[in-house]
């Protein structure tokens, strides 16, 4: 984990000269698992993100807007009446591990000065931020309740008193904590030394220990029996100098990513092992930069994925539904031959001998040609000529209702398969919250009995030309609706991908150059089904010829008088416009 005490210790060095004696000015809570701080000090304003998420737990100062729901987590309304308006005395950590505690001073209901500790425990999925009484060490409420049930070790939640979880690992902030060499030669069996490190010593992860070990020019999967004399002193020294960065807080930020320049670790000081690494100028702004977007798109794409599923096993019934139906259709176009025939046994009645499964007779629309008709022996005359007017009417009542049915299948496919799109460009919770009401709506998935925290309405991207023009692009179903019918005005141009699902394109100008125009037209094929092709074809046309069919699909509408353009994704003039 990148997040050790080493770098936990890093964070605390960095916010506590910026934080200390600041203002509380906000609490928000924009999930279960994350308390954002606003601060005010030395007259700016600072917000600290505090999250106990179990893969992205983490505290640093953040720049990043996130959306609170309308109605606040009963932890938020807590804090805020207990910390707001208080200052932050003391920002620490708990010996090198990854707990950090904020204290802070306010005054309460009886206007008494009130001493309150805001920790934040960053342990992978046992993280945890809790609120403590200074004074009596009772904890006032934590955001996650851990009970004997889930843990042997502590409980967890109000009115429990609170303690560190022991850990009688050496702490190299101790004046006489012990070398490397020393804890060898006490070691009863051997160990593999990148394993070593993080056994050890408190705040220690693998990251760094595999970074000793290659600074004391040593494989990473060397075993301590295996060491020299001069192999551990060399350990010695190298893990000396690093103690000495960490207390002068020397530290280096480094983003390190893959070959694709994906984003895969982090750390405080630069790491010789890996050969893609970016500096950061700050902390903060490190693991801003490496946890935003991975929250925010794990939080998206864990919900999103099972959307995707119920919305793709569903178009799939659709598509069998629909080439079952026109099976039938082409079925059905030889019932004109069933009432053929059971005219010509009407009119040739007389001839029909029971228990007969057979029968050659003239075709009466036709005499130069003799019709072979199939009969059920165990039938009369009369009820074989009934049993083929039957499916004569089964047939053409069936084709009626199949030829009703495949155009609202047909729409419904589009519709399933323009959500489907939405997915694909989600940025947003409250994108994600709209399409999980739209599936509500639809009847595809049933709605949670769980209260559903609200959130603001989404917006569309904004694009601006270098001539001025805007050109608006719905995310979902619901934006493309209001941005088609009710924001665009009626010179408005509109834009879609030809037949295939996509983003409502609005495009905006007084003048509209012919850039603007293939711009428009680029957006909307590239946030359609379009996207992974390279090219697309777009219809476009002024907004008042587009219209909204009596209880069609929320997004879905119809056009006419409209142009098609051919647009190249390749085309430089698009460079600027693309994610």
């Amino acid at each position: 984990m990148s997040f050790d005490g080493i770098f936990t210790k890093s964070v605390v060095d960095e916010i506590f000269p910026i934080l200390i004696g600041g203002k509380i000015n906000k609490v928000n809570q924009p999930d279960k698992n994350e308390i954002n701080l606003q601060i005010y000090n030395n007259k700016d304003n600072y917000k600290l993100i505090l999250s106990c998420a179990n893969n992205l737990s983490r505290i640093h100062l953040s720049t990043k807007l996130k959306k609170n729901p309308i109605i606040a987590y009963n932890f938020c309304m807590l804090l805020r009446k207990h910390l707001v308006g208080g200052t932050i005395t003391d920002i620490y950590q708990h010996k090198l591990d990854r707990v950090v505690l904020i204290e802070i001073e306010n005054l309460n209901e009886l206007k008494e000065l009130s001493k309150k500790v805001l920790v934040i425990e960053i342990m992978g999925k046992h993280s945890n931020i809790i609120l403590i009484d200074k004074k009596t060490n009772i904890i006032i409420d934590s955001i996650k309740h851990i009970t004997k049930m889930q843990s042997s070790i502590r409980e967890v939640f109000a009115n429990k008193k609170y303690f560190f979880v022991k850990d009688d690992k050496e702490n190299i902030l101790d004046k006489d904590f012990k070398l490397p060499s020393v804890i060898l030669k006490s070691l009863l069996k051997p160990i593999a030394m990148k394993k070593f490190f993080y056994n050890n010593y408190i705040g220690f992860s693998p990251i760094i220990s595999y970074q000793i070990l290659s600074n004391s020019k040593l494989d990473i999967d060397i075993n301590s029996n295996e060491l020299t004399k001069e192999d551990i002193e060399i350990i010695d020294k190298n893990f000396i100098n690093l103690v000495t960065k960490i207390k002068n807080k020397d530290y280096n930020p480094i983003l390190i990513q893959d070959d694709e320049k994906n984003n895969k670790d982090f750390y405080c000081f630069s790491l010789d092992l890996y050969k893609n690494k970016k500096e950061f100028s700050n902390i903060s702004k490190l693991v801003e930069d490496f946890y935003y977007n991975n929250s925010l798109r794990d939080r998206i794409n864990q919900k999103a994925h099972h959307f995707k599923k119920i919305l793709s096993n569903k178009l799939n019934r659709l598509i069998n539904k629909y080439q079952n139906l026109e099976n039938e259709l082409i079925v059905s176009e030889n019932k004109e031959e069933f009432k053929i025939f059971a005219d010509i046994l009407s009119v040739n009645i007389y001839k029909i001998k029971k228990g007969a499964k057979k029968i050659i007779l003239k075709n009466i629309y036709n005499p130069v040609e003799d019709v072979e008709i199939l009969l059920d022996e165990k039938k009369s005359p009369r009820e074989n000529i009934e049993s083929y007017y039957k499916k004569y009417k089964k047939l053409k009542t069936r084709e009626k209702i199949i030829e009703k049915d495949l155009p609202n299948i047909k729409k419904e496919i589009a519709y399933v398969k323009q959500i489907l799109e939405s997915i694909e460009t989600i940025t947003e919770l409250n994108e994600l919250s709209e399409i999980e009401d739209e599936l509500i709506n639809a009847g595809y998935i049933k709605s949670s009995q769980k209260k559903k925290q609200k959130y603001e309405k989404s917006k569309p991207y904004i694009f601006k030309t270098k001539s001025g023009a805007t050109i608006y692009v719905g995310k979902n179903n619901l934006q493309n609706e209001n941005l088609t019918l009710k924001f665009a005005n009626k010179n408005d141009i509109f834009f879609h991908a030809q037949d295939v699902a996509g983003s409502h394109v609005i495009l905006r100008a007084d003048n509209p150059t012919s850039d603007d125009y293939k711009i428009a037209a680029f957006l909307a094929g590239y946030y359609s089904y379009f996207k992974n092709e390279g090219y697309a074809n777009v219809d476009y046309t002024e907004k008042k010829h587009i219209r909204k069919a009596k209880s069609s699909p929320l997004g879905m509408v119809y056009y006419d008088n409209y142009k098609t353009m051919f647009v190249d994704f390749k085309d430089k003039l698009y460079d600027d416009f693309k994610n």
